[in-house]
């Protein structure tokens, strides 16, 4: 054990001196150094000049700095051994609570308490963020990292969204066009035998500008075929079989041209041979 500094030694025994005839020859801590809430044995030994009967009180002291254990008590003749078990919670020198032992009062013991805290560093630090779980940072990091480039993900996805959707909406607007006149041609090839000429050439003739007007981008219902003949994006390739079947159709309706279902066949494969390869190009 380490014995006690002379000061204290010396306060101490004085203490003793002056309440009664005692000395005090040793006093020891066990560990020699202890820190803030470890386990620490007091002992310290008295010797008296004259008999008397030391106890302590059932009732121990008690501190918001100190936490008193247990206290026993040891006489042999003339001398006294008082140990005294207790954990400190404060730093630094404290001064032991009066302990209460019939005719003597234990008073002014000093408790050097160590701090492993005053190693780390020589002042008050500065308050600190609350610690975080390993790899919490990382997790964070990406969820920010995620929740910075979700719009310009949402955004991107919005851009490619709409294209495609134009695209679509482009591709059926120009689909009405050619399946308005093959449902057409469809219902002619049905009623060839069973309509008129003049009006089955009719409704050709009808379902026909229509479709040019919407492929040309020209008003061709309310065109002659003369003047159809003359828009130059009708000159060449397919669209000349546009002509002929508008020409035949302007022969049977206002001509009175004689004509037959194998006629009307003809014209309507013609048709739908001139829209098709149209389509490809």
């Amino acid at each position: 054990m380490r014995p006690l500094p002379w000061p204290l030694l010396a306060s101490v025994f004085f203490l003793f001196l002056n309440k009664a005839n005692a000395q005090v020859r040793d006093l020891s801590f066990y560990p020699p150094q202890f820190f803030v809430g470890d386990v620490v044995e007091l002992r310290i030994d008295i010797e008296l000049e004259n008999p008397m009967n030391v106890e302590f009180s059932p009732v121990l002291p008690g501190s918001d700095w100190l936490e008193i254990r247990d206290v026993s008590i040891e006489t042999v003749e003339d001398r006294v051994s008082i140990l005294i078990v207790f954990s400190s919670y404060a730093p630094g020198t404290q001064i032991l609570p009066p302990i209460n032992l019939g005719p003597l009062i234990l008073d002014d013991v000093e408790i050097p308490t160590s701090s492993t805290l005053s190693k780390a560093h020589g002042g008050i630090r500065l308050l600190r963020g609350q610690k975080v779980m390993p790899g919490t940072r990382l997790e964070l990091a990406s969820v920010l990292a995620l929740l910075t480039i979700t719009p310009f993900l949402a955004y991107g996805l919005f851009r490619i969204l709409r294209l495609l959707w134009g695209k679509c909406r482009d591709l059926f607007q120009n689909q009405r066009p050619l399946r308005r006149v093959q449902k057409l041609s469809k219902k002619l090839r049905a009623n060839i035998s069973s309509m008129r000429a003049p009006q089955w050439y009719h409704e050709l003739s009808n379902g026909l500008r229509d479709y040019l007007s919407s492929r040309l981008g020209q008003d061709c219902t309310s065109a002659t075929t003369a003047e159809i003949a003359l828009m130059k994006v009708v000159r060449g390739g397919p669209r000349k079989k546009f002509l002929e079947v508008l020409k035949e159709g302007d022969l049977v309706k206002f001509a009175g041209r004689q004509t037959n279902a194998e006629s009307l066949g003809r014209s309507l494969d013609m048709l739908n041979a001139a829209i098709l390869e149209w389509e490809r190009i």
